[in-house]
């Protein structure tokens, strides 16, 4: 049987209570021109609401995917951290420091996930991680690094670590975020056959995009 790909994809550039963004679109739509035919299915998120969020979640968690399926799940956004939580920001949040939206957390999105069947889910996330409360160790920003950790069979890229940045940059006359861009070149490489070669490709290509595109390294 062959492995079949499902993606959702997540982007928010308008924000109603943050600095808005001009690359997350963008970079939902890039990946999804690159993810193609490999995708047997897809969904495209653009500037969702709290309420639209969870409810594509909802979506994808009646999914009846198989064993041997692959699920992709992409989130270009503003993110930060509360609690030890990692948030994705929908567009209606409101400042970061009154933030409460667990169903939003990284953990339980990747709940919602692992429960449609899929054998195996990926999930890359191009989002700031620092405290909502502003604290940064001002050593760790403009470093974009890849931290991945995997979980029965679910693997969790972040553009960043924790209290780190992540960074848009232009490049070709486009805004997209470092982190995506180099997911991008990845996924051109038909030689990156495995999540561990993925990962490493990731932080090898890395520092190359954020000099490409004007980011702090």
């Amino acid at each position: 049987m062959s492995v079949r790909h499902h993606a959702l994809m997540v982007g928010v550039n308008e924000y109603d209570n943050l600095t808005c963004l001009q690359g997350a679109l963008n970079d939902v739509l890039a990946l999804k021109e690159a993810l193609g035919s490999r995708c047997e299915s897809h969904e495209v998120i653009e500037n969702p609401t709290r309420d639209v969020f969870i409810n594509a979640l909802t979506h994808c968690e009646e999914c009846n995917f198989k064993g041997d399926d692959i699920l992709w799940f992409f989130f270009c956004g503003h993110g930060c951290q509360l609690e030890g939580n990692d948030l994705l920001i929908p567009c209606n949040a409101a400042k970061p420091d009154s933030v409460n939206f667990t169903d939003g957390c990284v953990t339980s999105v990747m709940k919602a996930l692992t429960s449609t069947g899929a054998g195996k889910v990926i999930m890359l996330i191009d989002a700031c991680r620092e405290h909502e409360d502003g604290g940064l160790d001002t050593a760790l920003i403009g470093l974009p690094t890849v931290t991945y950790k995997a979980d029965q069979n679910v693997a969790v890229f972040f553009a960043c670590s924790q209290g780190q940045y992540s960074y848009e940059g232009s490049i070709q006359g486009k805004r997209h975020g470092i982190f995506t861009k180099t997911v991008l070149d990845v996924l051109e490489d038909k030689m990156v056959r495995t999540v561990l070669e993925f990962d490493g490709c990731l932080r090898e290509r890395m520092p190359t995009w954020t000099g490409k595109m004007g980011g702090k390294q």
